[in-house]
């Protein structure tokens, strides 16, 4: 991130503001490429898509200014969009190849466990949804096939970095909790029961990190201005979720359920992992954005009542 800001410091004069500006823009336009891509292969998503991508509140704030969130997610929502270009067998222009290698590099090297989850969800879903046609199994049974071929493809990620690796990866997680909570105010952070580094004590604690992730800091935890409003914002994700449930089996019988299954297993893998490495309520709604906005998405695209009342003038 310094060699970027260094080359962006050279393009503006070192100018602060201009290199914020500079991020920030890259930015929206990951968000808008995947706004475009979205609304042309789900037309009446056009709502769900605007609110998700470009006008979400957390997700505008944490992506905006001179920081890491902003280029690993414009990463992010590049990759999302070329994905969504193959899933629906479009043909991926040249540009868009380069830009596909340019931001997987900036991505694994600014935000490696957004990445580390994100293309094993993406590539297994691509994969199923081009063997459909073509195999009778999968067709019958892709829901088994995706599963089943998602363990395979995140076993072996797990060696492309030293943090995956199955002998020190709950080691690294653990660690990092507790230097956090050894820098953080108690009331401020997510407190587990006895966690340690065993898969045992991991499993225990992964329904509260699961809620952590989604929705705290309750409104109510708020020490600060910005801890509130992202309460209230936590809070109407739980609200937009629960209505949305009764939709679920309807969703689970779409031709694009492969679509909706990858959002949920990212999201819920990576609220797990995040709630547990940086129990820091401030840091873990930084850090949430990674999955986030695909999360709303999902929510809102499989929830009528909530783009009706949005729609209404």
């Amino acid at each position: 991130f310094i060699k970027i800001s260094g080359l962006l410091a050279t393009l503006s004069g070192s100018n602060y503001w201009m290199m914020a500006v500079l991020i920030s823009f890259i930015s929206f336009l990951g968000a808008w490429y995947l706004f475009r891509k979205t609304i042309l292969f789900f037309p009446s998503s056009g709502m769900a898509a605007a609110i998700s991508f470009l006008f979400y509140p957390s997700v505008v704030f944490w992506s905006s200014g001179l920081m890491k969130e902003s280029l690993g997610l414009a990463a992010l929502f590049f990759l999302a969009g070329i994905f969504l270009t193959l899933i629906k067998h479009q043909k991926v222009i040249w540009w868009e190849w380069i830009m596909m290698i340019m931001f997987l590099w900036i991505g694994w090297n600014l935000k490696y466990y957004w990445i580390g989850v994100f293309v094993p969800v993406i590539l297994t879903t691509t994969v199923v949804v081009w063997l459909k046609p073509k195999l009778s199994f999968v067709t019958r049974y892709d829901l088994i096939t995706w599963l089943a071929l998602f363990i395979i493809i995140l076993l072996v990620s797990t060696s492309i970095h030293p943090n995956f690796y199955p002998g020190r990866f709950l080691d690294v997680m653990v660690q990092n909790n507790r230097e956090f909570m050894s820098l953080t105010n108690s009331g401020n952070a997510v407190r587990y029961d006895n966690l340690n580094s065993t898969l045992t004590s991991v499993l225990i604690n992964s329904p509260q990190a699961l809620v952590a992730g989604l929705f705290r800091p309750f409104f109510w935890e708020g020490g600060n201005f910005i801890s509130i409003i992202a309460g209230i914002e936590n809070f109407i994700l739980l609200v937009m979720i629960g209505i949305s449930l009764p939709a679920t089996f309807t969703f689970l019988k779409s031709p694009d359920r492969l679509l909706g299954i990858a959002i949920i297993t990212y999201s819920i893998i990576l609220a797990i992992f995040l709630a547990m490495s940086t129990p820091n309520f401030g840091t873990l709604s930084r850090y949430k954005i990674g999955f986030l906005p695909f999360l709303v998405f999902l929510v809102l695209y499989q929830n009528p009542i909530i783009i009706r009342l949005l729609s209404k003038k």
